[in-house]
């Protein structure tokens, strides 16, 4: 409360400035990859995405990758983008409405169940192809299972307490 740095925090703090200094030398050498700032071509990705769905604005591609590939060259490297631009504005509004009701019917599930699929959800952020991760009907029909057991106990608590 005296407006003072303790030491530890200063520590930390050059700690944490010297890691991030040699994050991407260590990230270089263990994957081999040169790390750059660019975008990889993502972001022109992104552009000429934009520019094709547009023209096709209600149902984008129809979900025909060859096509869409051969018009724009890459398939958008994220999971709303992929929607929008492989399915459409129909498609992005139908996925929004499944994602949302989901989320709402898996609200009472554990805690490491929920931060399980936030973690595939941020994961899919940066994946092309979200069709592969097929193990996402497993952890949500777990998260199904945990939400209705959960809300089941609370339940049966509260008649056990009247």
């Amino acid at each position: 409360a005296t407006g003072r740095l303790n030491k530890r925090t200063i520590y930390i703090g050059i700690i944490f400035g010297f890691i991030s200094a040699f994050i991407p030398i260590l990230l270089s050498s263990f994957t081999g990859r040169q790390f750059t700032g660019s975008s990889s071509g993502r972001l022109d990705g992104f552009v000429i995405g934009y520019d094709f769905f547009s023209k096709n604005v209600f149902f984008g591609a129809l979900f025909d990758k060859v096509s869409y590939s051969q018009s724009t060259s890459v398939v958008p490297h994220n999971l709303f983008l992929y929607m929008l631009f492989m399915g459409g504005a129909a498609a992005l509004i139908l996925y929004m409405i499944w994602i949302f009701s989901a989320f709402y019917s898996v609200r009472k599930s554990d805690k490491s169940i929920l931060a399980a699929l936030a973690c595939c959800f941020l994961g899919f952020q940066f994946i092309p192809s979200f069709f592969s991760a097929y193990f996402m009907a497993i952890l949500i029909g777990i998260a199904l299972v945990s939400s209705k057991s959960n809300a089941y106990k609370i339940k049966s608590a509260k008649d056990f307490d009247q």
